[in-house]
């Protein structure tokens, strides 16, 4: 080959690299991203959402170690949860019914930046209920507590966002044979939440037990919520509560 034709194909193959290389980025603008996710071995499996305005992923991780997906390009609403008890609906949240306790659900939710080709992030799912039990105790040590408890509050769920979602929440029971009133709730906004003593359909008493928690120093903003033991130390002229170290007496003149 003569050097003149040498020379002239070298322009060809360089505008040909170029184009080529245009075409190739162009093409990795419409490539999906490929997304590796690191769970923990804590509470599997768990079920994942991922949303982009719409769902984009609904699927079940049994075991630990890297989850590998591939996802549109964008920022991603990541959601797992881990006994949910069916209360978590795809591009909804997790909402529980009126009526019933909040399921013992372990929960992540964050948002994932999947701009380039490949992102990565670590998936650990965090206690998101609080068990209260309440252990009663009567005046004599003998006599039944023969009226049912409920627990009213101001959060149902969570949004997407994983936080607290505003909404009705109740649950009311009997106290069982070992004197105890258990009922799961999630982490609360506020301090709002009562406790109702019922002859059904009569509300007897109610106590700001919200308040009662609040000034024991219990801490609603911890990522895995720690459960609560209160004590009821009901007697013919009043009530006594006791949370940890915590105590607080209410007294009233009406023996129920």
């Amino acid at each position: 080959m003569s050097s003149e034709r040498i020379i002239q194909a070298v322009p060809l193959a360089v505008l040909f690299l170029v184009m080529v290389s245009c075409s190739v980025k162009e093409a990795r603008d419409d490539c999906p991203c490929r997304l590796d996710l690191f769970f923990t071995d804590r509470h599997l499996p768990a079920v994942i959402t991922l949303d982009a305005g719409e769902t984009v992923l609904v699927d079940t991780v049994r075991k630990s170690g890297v989850y590998s997906t591939d996802v549109p390009r964008g920022t991603l609403r990541l959601n797992a949860y881990s006994g949910d008890g069916g209360c978590f609906r795809p591009g909804e949240g997790f909402y529980v019914r009126e009526g019933s306790q909040c399921p013992p659900v372990y929960m992540c939710s964050r948002t994932i930046s999947a701009e380039s080709m490949h992102a990565k992030d670590t998936v650990t799912l965090h206690k998101n209920y609080c068990k209260i039990t309440l252990k009663v105790k009567t005046d004599d040590g003998i006599r039944r507590f023969t009226w049912r408890l409920a627990l009213r509050g101001g959060v149902c769920g969570y949004d997407l966002e994983g936080r607290p979602a505003r909404g009705a929440f109740s649950f009311t029971d009997r106290v069982s044979e070992e004197m105890e009133f258990v009922c799961c709730v999630p982490r609360q906004m506020d301090d709002s939440m009562m406790l109702e003593i019922r002859d059904d359909p009569d509300v007897l008493r109610s106590f700001a037990v919200g308040e009662f928690i609040a000034e024991s120093g219990y801490d609603w903003s911890r990522p895995d919520l720690e459960d609560i033991v209160m004590e009821i130390d009901y007697s013919r002229t009043g009530v006594t509560f006791n949370v940890s170290d915590w105590k607080r007496t209410i007294s009233y003149d009406v023996v129920i």
